[in-house]
């Protein structure tokens, strides 16, 4: 189940020219691409491995990889920091492989086109998380939905707003007010 989408939310992905390879950088994130002009996306968990990241980067070919622009949040352990961090790395480094310049999205560029609430609207990281879950969830199709969880629904939204900038198709915020 998931938050029902309103209209012109969901970019379709035979609407789109390019192969665009979302990436959510964490070790619990996610990748999500599709193949130019076909209409089913691809919907990975992050690999644990830099090589199995370059195997499925070589595989999807994209011409488009697009990423979050993480940095540190007050309150958040080195460890986690030095994870993203490493994880941008690599992602930059297979990129380069590739011969893409990785583009980078703050979150709040792509969160705010589906809801204004934040992570401060919610008492738990994992109430929020799951906000961002049930967004993803509504836009999906039927058979796309068991593969969008904790670690992909960041990725598929990240997707479907690059999608839609490079298609220029306008996405309506959802619901934003209900808090």
């Amino acid at each position: 189940m998931g938050i029902p989408p309103e209209e012109g939310m969901r970019i379709d992905p035979a609407l789109v020219n390019e192969t665009i390879l979302a990436v959510d950088i964490g070790n619990e994130g996610g990748l999500v691409f599709n193949r130019a002009k076909q209409s089913r996306l691809g919907i990975y968990r992050m690999p644990e491995f830099v090589k199995e990241l370059w195997l499925l980067v070589e595989q999807i070919k994209p011409t488009i990889i697009i990423a979050e622009n993480v940095h540190s949040m007050p309150n958040q352990g080195v460890v986690a920091i030095g994870t993203l961090m490493k994880n941008r790395g690599r992602l930059e480094g297979v990129a380069a492989a590739a011969g893409i310049n990785p583009k980078f999205i703050e979150p709040l560029r792509w969160m705010e086109c589906y809801t204004l609430k934040r992570t401060k609207h919610f008492p738990t990281k994992t109430q929020w998380k799951n906000h961002l879950i049930g967004i993803a969830k509504g836009l999906v199709n039927e058979n796309e939905k068991p593969f969008i969880d904790k670690r992909t629904a960041d990725a598929f939204l990240i997707w479907n707003f690059a999608a839609s900038q490079y298609t220029t198709t306008p996405m309506r915020p959802l619901g934003q007010f209900q808090f």
